[in-house]
């Protein structure tokens, strides 16, 4: 099932769903990859106390009617907080007067093992509004079967698609996404990102993998899928954000 992401008259309001057996998930073509990529931007994230800087990715999200002068970035929470503390962020390459991050909304850490990736999102807020030449891609809640592929976007680079792969047995998590899609240290939050009816989308974000030993050491990268309960997440955060 689908849920798009709509403003009108400053409220957030869910649009018309495709019932999952009628969406068909592919990769992006090249076309929309390259109209996509330069939406991911990198965020630098200094713990204060420690001096530790963090290196990640984010993607900023198109929010239909938001007139306000600042944009809604989409990140893992692992890269912007030391487990209930925030960092200190930025979007590298901007000034800090519009790159500085300056809210951060987050879900509860995880007490379980295979629960953790299932919390790692963050909607973040920036001071104020990015390069206008940076890309500002929509998202969409993605409940359906798990097949298919999809695109990991990373910064100035061409993907390949990958393959949706089912999850290990062990693991009964719906948020999670598992595919074979390239991935290293530093591009958590980067954006999956599927063309449905001819238009890409954002469906969730990159995390990082599961090393599964049981398996000789099988590896499974996995994301957060934008399911219903982040999408209500992210528009309760948009409305506050945007104000009476």
């Amino acid at each position: 099932m689908l849920r798009a992401l709509s403003l009108l008259t400053l409220c957030l309001l869910p649009a018309a769903a495709h019932a999952a057996d009628q969406v068909g998930l592919s990769a992006l073509d090249d076309e929309a990859y390259l109209n996509s990529r330069n939406g991911v931007v990198q965020l630098i994230c200094e713990n204060e106390a420690t001096g530790q800087v963090y290196l990640s990715r984010a993607v900023v999200l198109d929010i239909p009617g938001l007139a306000g002068d600042f944009d809604i970035l989409l990140a893992a929470r692992h890269a912007v907080m030391d487990r209930n503390e925030e960092r200190i962020c930025h979007v590298r390459g901007e000034p800090l007067r519009r790159g500085q991050i300056s809210e951060i909304e987050t879900s509860d850490p995880a007490a379980n093992e295979f629960g953790e990736f299932s919390q790692d999102w963050a909607i973040i807020r920036t001071s104020g509004r990015l390069d206008a030449s940076i890309s500002r891609l929509r998202a969409v809640a993605y409940g359906g079967r798990e097949q298919g592929q999809l695109s990991m976007l990373r910064a100035a680079m061409q993907g390949e698609p990958c393959q949706i792969t089912p999850a290990p047995d062990q693991i009964v998590e719906p948020t999670l996404i598992f595919h074979d899609c390239y991935a290293r240290p530093g591009l958590s939050g980067s954006p999956l990102l599927a063309q449905i009816d001819g238009e890409a989308f954002v469906i969730g974000v990159q995390l990082g993998e599961y090393v599964m030993f049981n398996e000789g050491g099988r590896q499974y990268s996995v994301g957060r899928r934008l399911d219903d309960d982040f999408l209500q997440a992210l528009i309760d955060f948009v409305a506050q954000e945007a104000g009476p």
